[in-house]
């Protein structure tokens, strides 16, 4: 279920790196790996994702 959400866009695979959620996923998954808390998980990956995403309109 998280899989095509992440690499998919409207039922399209996305065809650039330039996609807020793939750095977000990165961060994500490497504080997971390090710290295994799933709050910090998930305000790493919006962290990352927000400002890519709303400011440089990624």
């Amino acid at each position: 279920m998280i899989v095509p959400e992440l690499f998919m866009t409207q039922g399209k695979f996305i065809h650039t790196l330039m996609d807020a959620r793939l750095p977000a996923l990165v961060g994500a998954v490497t504080y997971y790996y390090t710290r295994r808390g799933i709050l910090g998980t998930i305000l790493v990956g919006m962290i990352i994702y927000l400002p890519l995403h709303i400011g440089l309109g990624w």
